[in-house]
């Protein structure tokens, strides 16, 4: 990757935490709004990103791939710090691939342990904030969506981890 990728996707993940943090304390707060039918499509989006929340987390107490695959967009990709320290991006086939070999909790009869801790949404796009538990780790996964043709896809997963 070449200096000014790497520069990018530090600056996006920098950019992205920074958000997080401000829109969190008004994601969650009732937004006035006098037009009836920007409410209206609010509340439908809302819904909407709610639905594919839930749905990522089913995905990942179950861990199931196609489950996954029906809410990520086909061009969209992982992002994380790795051990090593530096960031890794992996396309989303290469990332599927490997949750269909691991082990599902709720196989294993693991307490499920997740929530939707934030949904923002700012026109054809939003950031959906979650936790979740595969043990032995601890996830917080920050899901950019857009909305593409209507329907709402997760474009970029950013996570971190914790044993």
């Amino acid at each position: 990757m070449s200096c000014n990728a790497s520069s990018f996707i530090s600056d996006f993940v920098l950019a992205l935490a920074n958000e997080t943090k401000r829109s969190a304390m008004r994601s969650l707060l009732p937004v006035p709004n006098n037009n009836f039918m920007d409410s209206k499509l609010m509340d439908t989006d809302a819904r909407a990103l709610r639905s594919l929340a839930q749905t990522y987390l089913d995905s990942a107490y179950e861990m199931d791939a196609d489950k996954f695959a029906s809410i990520f967009h086909p061009s969209s990709s992982v992002t994380k710090v790795g051990d090593d320290g530096n960031v890794s991006v992996t396309p989303i086939a290469m990332w599927l691939a490997a949750v269909r070999n691991l082990k599902a909790p709720k196989q294993q009869g693991l307490e499920r342990k997740d929530q939707i801790l934030s949904i923002d949404v700012e026109g054809e796009l939003a950031l959906v904030k979650l936790k979740l538990q595969i043990p032995p780790r601890h996830f917080t996964d920050m899901l950019s969506c857009l909305k593409v043709n209507g329907t709402w896809k997760i474009a970029q997963k950013v996570m971190t981890s914790k044993t």
